[in-house]
């Protein structure tokens, strides 16, 4: 499952913080290209040097729990604390090694976007057991995300 694929072509996401280490950088356009599906590139609007390949959460883990503290729902957007499966889509960053390495994603901080008015925020999943660099081998469905 691609839930990026519910935001609209070419649509600007608003990071009204910015991102961790980059906080002036605050809209972002997912670019896709066919063969590197599911992964997606998340492209800074203003420094088309600053990007991020990112991956769904639902392809990595089909029972990612996502957690949205309160502030966040309200900086967001959201009505309640939205879930993985409704109005929501979570993307992981990817950590890809050279040399032949197995990437990495990190579970512990998800992007999370509201489709409906295209805000975003990365969010510590403060209190799980996720893994800031979950390794991407094996098939996603026997993988043990947490720890």
């Amino acid at each position: 499952m691609n839930q990026s694929h519910d935001l609209p072509e070419g649509s600007v996401l608003l990071f009204p913080e910015g991102l961790p280490g980059f906080e002036t950088a605050r809209q972002f356009v997912l670019l896709r290209h066919e063969e590197f599906e599911p992964m997606l590139l998340l492209q800074n609007v203003e420094d088309h040097t600053l990007s991020v390949p990112v991956i769904p959460a639902q392809f990595v883990d089909s029972g990612y729990k996502l957690q949205v503290p309160a502030s966040d729902v309200e900086l967001l957007g959201f009505a309640e604390p939205p879930r993985l499966g409704g109005d929501v889509v979570c993307l992981l960053v990817l950590v890809l090694a050279g040399q032949g390495g197995a990437p990495k994603c990190n579970l512990f901080a998800p992007i999370v976007i509201n489709p409906a008015n295209l805000h975003a925020k990365q969010i510590m999943q403060i209190g799980s057991s996720y893994s800031s660099l979950f390794p991407l081998t094996g098939p996603a469905s026997g993988a043990s995300p947490g720890g």
